[in-house]
């Protein structure tokens, strides 16, 4: 059900239960949902298993159940010329994805695949791999930290990114969809020979 600009997925459909939201759920090409570029609020409901939607709008808050098996790595979508943000997640007691620091935890692949405002990507262990597209005009500093392997990301330029020594991979682009990457600095902890 849907009441302005909150969206409430659910249980069940003509009687039989929803278990997957769609690649093209909150993909909404130029016109928005409504003719709005924002959603207050998407409530994705118990017993739903993935959630395969490419997102091109703003979701303020976008609640995922217990459930929950499979989100799309493709959380923000970079397309040609709209960037889809998610604000907020909350994720109620799952084993396969955890919010740990503001970041959005894939357990079993040990990746974050989501950051909101004031992350920080643990430290202790439970994260070896970075895959997010991320845009924030207030963030000037990305630290990178140690057990970090792998960091694929997009931004909006512009950041001091710190890299730790145990970095084996990393790809930085810009969220405009251009190739490449302009940082203001990007600082390597490890040695000179490397």
């Amino acid at each position: 059900s849907c009441k302005d600009d909150e969206i409430y997925i659910p249980d069940t459909y003509n009687g039989k239960p929803v278990l997957s939201i769609g690649e093209e759920a909150f993909y909404f090409g130029f016109d928005g949902y409504n003719g709005k570029d924002t959603i207050k609020k998407v409530v994705v409901p118990e017993g739903c298993l993935y959630f395969k939607s490419y997102i091109n709008c703003t979701i303020e808050k976008l609640v995922l159940p217990s459930t929950i098996t499979y989100i799309n790595y493709d959380f923000e979508t970079l397309s040609m010329s709209d960037i889809g943000i998610v604000e907020k997640i909350t994720i109620r007691n799952n084993p396969y994805y955890k919010m740990v620091n503001h970041c959005l935890v894939d357990v079993e692949n040990k990746t974050v695949i989501h950051f909101e405002d004031g992350f920080v990507i643990p430290t202790d262990g439970s994260v070896n791999a970075v895959y997010v597209n991320y845009y924030d005009d207030e963030k000037d500093y990305i630290l990178i930290p140690e057990g970090i392997t792998v960091a694929i990301m997009n931004l909006d330029g512009g950041e001091t990114i710190n890299l730790p020594h145990s970095l084996k991979c990393l790809t930085l682009n810009t969220l405009d969809g251009n190739f490449g990457y302009a940082t203001e600095k990007i600082i390597y902890n490890g040695k000179a020979s490397e």
